[in-house]
């Protein structure tokens, strides 16, 4: 951890380092204990470190931030960041409507290309990424509106998995049919505080 801190503030003025918020520090490395053979998180609590321990960046490491990173995978911190970068991605539900009853029920939620457009691991995951992210405050889904770029959801409707379910549900006559719901996924301003404080790493800023 020490040799990981030092060379994330190999480029931070002398007279700028201080040191850390035992609030944020402590926590820390106290989780370091049972994470930090896992690489890619023990990465976002030395970023975490480092920023604590500058005086221009030191207002962003909030102490929550110890325990939303205990409650994260590496992959949900690659997708965080894709998001944040991009400022806001497509998602949509794949839906069956019924004809007759005037109801629908979703067949798939939250499906988009995210898993392979962030360099994800578990790219099969990336639905449930969406909600653990969401429910950690770090990104928002409005359910009220979506992306009004003309081919912004083409992807993701064109997509072979999700053309092969929509066929299937185009197959049921005068009963029901396929359609979709469509949103969008953007990082809140807690979400791009933790971007900046975590995620994104100060050595290769």
């Amino acid at each position: 951890v020490q040799i990981k801190v030092a060379k994330k503030l190999a480029n931070t003025p002398l007279e700028n380092i201080c040191s850390p918020d035992p609030a944020v520090a402590g926590p820390a490395l106290e989780s370091l204990r049972y994470t930090g053979h896992k690489e890619s998180l023990s990465e976002l609590y030395a970023n975490l470190l480092a920023s604590a321990m500058d005086k221009e960046t030191a207002k962003t490491a909030h102490p929550g931030f110890v325990e939303i990173i205990r409650n994260m995978s590496a992959d949900e911190a690659r997708l965080l960041e894709y998001i944040i970068k991009n400022q806001a991605a497509p998602i949509v539900d794949i839906k069956r409507v019924l004809l007759r009853q005037e109801g629908e029920i979703k067949v798939s939620e939250l499906v988009s290309t995210l898993g392979h457009d962030a360099g994800l691991e578990h790219k099969d995951l990336s639905s449930s990424y969406l909600i653990n992210l969401e429910r950690l405050g770090l990104i928002e889904i409005p359910r009220d509106g979506h992306l009004t770029k003309p081919d912004a959801y083409d992807r993701i409707i064109n997509d072979g998995s999700v053309q092969a379910i929509f066929s299937q549900l185009n197959k049921g006559g005068e009963e029901y049919k396929g359609d979709f719901n469509k949103y969008y996924v953007r990082g809140t301003i807690f979400g791009k505080q933790f971007n900046r404080a975590c995620v994104v790493s100060r050595d290769k800023i």
